[in-house]
């Protein structure tokens, strides 16, 4: 689906976005809302620079990963105009 989940983490982290009764990994409203909670449960504080990227180790446990994300959404945040 669109957040990459595997299915042993969609079992535990899957939730219903949409409203239709169905956690759906191919749906985008299901998906997104599945990894905020997921990224929320296990980062601990998202206000903090270690928090968030311990939210993101989480989901892949994998420094190149964290990294990758990072500059992706610094990238995205300076093309929006919200302040990084």
């Amino acid at each position: 689906g669109p957040m990459q989940f595997i299915p042993s983490t969609w079992q535990l982290a899957g939730r219903d976005g949409n409203g239709d009764g169905t956690a759906d990994p191919f749906n985008i409203d299901d998906a997104a809302l599945s990894a905020a909670s997921y990224l929320c449960a296990h980062g601990g504080d998202l206000t903090t620079a270690a928090g968030w990227a311990d939210a993101i180790y989480s989901y892949n446990q994998s420094d190149p990963y964290v990294d990758h994300v990072r500059d992706r959404a610094t990238a995205y945040a300076a093309q929006s105009g919200t302040p990084g």
